[in-house]
């Protein structure tokens, strides 16, 4: 035997966290793990990992994946990447969106703009985030439409100017390796221009567009493109110059021992819900105020109320009439797989629609009344978002 061994360590790890669900991670109905977001490595990746003996693993459990390498012992007895890394290399993954009432459910725009993606990197400053949960997202608290996400483009990048741009004044910079590229052609036109270039060239990557030592765009160069629509761009980067506690590789390729997770977390998002209660001409309520004075019927109707068992869940009661009732949730609700009470531990959330509350004869008149459909959200009073529930009794 050659005694020659081969011996794989932990790179890095990532996790994706949803907290709509009741694990945080996925759902937990089915038998086994199937994250709502897919990650694949990018070709580009898969061309790198292969020529750095890298492993990509999927991890259904923990909604993520995890990346191991080659490593060899030095003298100090530390774990060494055997084959050595650049600062301008990087690892770059797509997610692919596998359930798409993940855009219902968590708290994301109800209206998608086709010209951006989703951008999550390791290039961040955060001394107070632990090595077991480095966020990847800009802010602390999750992802942010905003401040997460990038303009998209293919190899064609187009650019209209409202100036007149002249040759050797304006070029695309990728960001990580600092290389640059001129315009393939520039028309200018009424005192304006249109700039075009061929980005084929270059690694995919965050770019910038300079013009006249201005910058005057930035977005993120995709590189080949999978068949099924990407929502979000991974990059991990393995510069030795990041932040400590956000760096995967140390100075002469070593690996420390506590590897990073990092994590992406998307918040549920919190709806007004809003009950539309339809009574049927033999329902007993209904039969009940055709008997009354007008006045009788007002006062009926203004005691038929939601009550719930969490004391921090209430409703009013927006509209009524013989025979649709409307009620609104007093405060946006977080949406959630499942429901339990604030109020009672161990509890079911209960909402339930009474006659007659506060007063004597209460009465119950429907028990356990359904949540929420998560495959949609009502926007049409957009910024109130609001959860619809139909009902007829």
């Amino acid at each position: 035997m050659s005694g020659w061994q081969i011996k794989y360590k932990e790179l890095f790890s990532l996790s994706i966290e949803q907290l709509f669900y009741t694990n945080g991670l996925y759902n937990g109905n089915q038998s086994t793990p199937i994250p709502d977001l897919q990650v694949v490595p990018t070709p580009e990746c898969i061309s790198f990992m292969k020529r750095r003996d890298f492993l990509f693993r999927t991890v259904p459990g923990q909604a993520g994946f995890i990346v191991l390498s080659n490593v060899r012992s030095n003298s100090m007895g530390d774990d060494v990447l055997r084959f050595p890394v650049k600062n301008t290399d990087k690892l770059s993954f797509w997610m692919i969106l596998k359930n798409t009432d993940l855009l219902s459910f968590d708290d994301l725009p109800v209206r998608n703009d086709p010209g951006r993606i989703y951008y999550f990197n390791n290039n961040l400053s955060d001394a107070g985030a632990l090595r077991n949960n480095l966020h990847i997202s800009v802010g602390v608290s999750g992802v942010n439409s905003t401040t997460d996400s990038i303009k998209k483009s293919g190899s064609d990048y187009l650019f209209h100017h409202n100036a007149v741009v002249n040759a050797d004044t304006a070029f695309v910079r990728h960001i990580i390796t600092g290389l640059q590229l001129a315009p393939k052609t520039i028309i200018n036109q009424l005192g304006e221009s249109d700039l075009y270039f061929d980005l084929s060239s270059i690694p995919s990557g965050k770019c910038k567009l300079m013009i006249n030592a201005s910058e005057k765009d930035s977005f993120y160069y995709l590189g080949s493109l999978p068949s099924q629509p990407i929502f979000g761009i991974i990059e991990i980067s393995l510069s030795t110059l990041l932040e400590a506690n956000y760096r995967v590789v140390e100075p002469a390729d070593i690996l420390s021992p506590a590897r990073p997770l990092y994590k992406i977390r998307f918040n549920n998002r919190k709806t007004l819900w809003r009950y539309s209660i339809n009574l049927e001409k033999n329902n007993p309520l209904y039969v009940s105020m055709q008997t009354m004075t007008p006045a009788e019927r007002t006062d009926f109707i203004s005691h038929i109320k939601i009550t719930t068992n969490d004391n921090g869940i209430t409703f009013s009661q927006v509209a009524a009439n013989d025979t649709v009732f409307e009620f609104v949730s007093d405060a946006p609700i977080s949406l959630q797989e499942k429901y339990f009470s604030s109020t009672l531990t161990a509890k079911v959330l209960c909402l339930t629609l009474k006659k007659n509350t506060g007063i004597a004869g209460e009465a119950v008149v429907k028990d356990y009344l359904p949540f929420p459909s998560t495959g949609s959200v009502n926007a049409l009073s957009d910024p109130l978002i609001y959860s619809d529930i139909f009902l007829t009794l």
